[in-house]
């Protein structure tokens, strides 16, 4: 990581980019490293490209949604493919160095540096960025890097919390963060259209395999009548997974017309990033998730079979 704090710290314009349909662990990473290095006298700016969940205003992040600007460097943090910058791919592609911090070991290595490792959060390897940097660590560094962390792994109810996440956040709570106030924000507040959501996707769980593979859907017709936003699916994931005796959940939405976005849940032993990289995607053994063109119910045939395949494998 001592490479990438030079290079930062040779840098005078830094642009910071989340991965499309962002999660608490991509603007946490972005808004934490924004914080420290602009308290080191950069000119720093976090790119989104789309409007952040509204779960996430409270926190107040300063950023911008689309930019013509040129920078020196522009970083992309917890994005496992070029491909989740979508329109942003120009922006990167303008920049005189790029880098890649990320935490997924399905990523592509797609900039000029990449720093890609194994942990429960790509906001782990921010704070140790941060801390190479020289910055302070404020409280408002800290509740965003907490914020990343608890997000990614499901309020440390995750198998990917280790020891080290602890080691991590015992850290972060020496600076008075309300842990309280941040939990009832990010999980157990909801819209009225999530809510209605939530009830759409428990009543419309398809089994599979005597119950081992659980689908539900929630198709362009449902989301356009609901009228909504990212911030509205975000969770709804972890539903198919948690019924008892299921190994693999997935949720199939259509935000957009014809684009399906399958995101996967495994309990024990399907490694379901090999499943999405197949398809393009990518993720973690136990999380993951990828986006494929055409009509949902092919598309969910043919995966379906390729999960049954890797079910029975095991």
């Amino acid at each position: 990581m001592q490479h990438i704090a030079k290079i930062m710290m040779a840098s005078n314009r830094i642009a910071l980019l989340s991965h499309v349909s962002p999660d608490g662990d991509t603007l946490g990473s972005c808004f934490a490293l924004q914080l420290a290095l602009q308290a080191l006298g950069k000119e720093v700016e976090v790119v989104t490209g789309e409007e952040i969940p509204p779960i996430f205003d409270f926190l107040n992040g300063r950023y911008l949604i689309e930019t013509e600007k040129i920078y020196d460097t522009v970083v992309c943090l917890d994005c496992g493919d070029i491909g989740r910058l979508k329109d942003r791919k120009a922006l990167f592609d303008r920049a005189t160095t790029t880098i890649n911090i990320d935490h997924h070991m399905t990523n592509s290595n797609f900039a000029q540096h990449n720093v890609v490792e194994e942990h429960a959060s790509t906001s782990e390897m921010v704070l140790a960025l941060i801390e190479r940097l020289g910055a302070p660590l404020t409280k408002e560094i800290a509740t965003w890097l907490y914020v990343a962390i608890t997000t990614d792994t499901g309020g440390f109810k995750y198998s990917n919390t280790k020891a080290e996440t602890h080691v991590t956040i015992a850290k972060l709570m020496a600076y008075d963060l309300d842990i309280a106030e941040i939990n009832r924000r990010i999980f157990e507040m909801m819209t009225l259209t999530k809510l209605k959501l939530t009830a759409h996707t428990m009543s419309n769980i398809h089994f599979y395999e005597n119950g081992k593979i659980a689908v539900a859907t929630l198709d362009y017709e449902t989301l356009h009548q609901a009228q909504a936003e990212s911030g509205d699916i975000d969770g709804l994931t972890r539903i198919p997974i948690s019924v008892e005796g299921v190994e693999v959940g997935m949720l199939a939405t259509e935000v957009v017309k014809g684009e399906i976005k399958i995101s996967f849940r495994s309990n024990r032993y399907v490694n379901v990033a090999e499943i999405a990289t197949k398809y393009g995607g990518g993720g973690h053994a136990k999380a993951a998730g990828c986006s494929v063109n055409g009509e949902m119910e092919h598309i969910l045939a043919d995966i379906l079979l390729t999960v049954t395949n890797a079910l029975n494998k095991e």
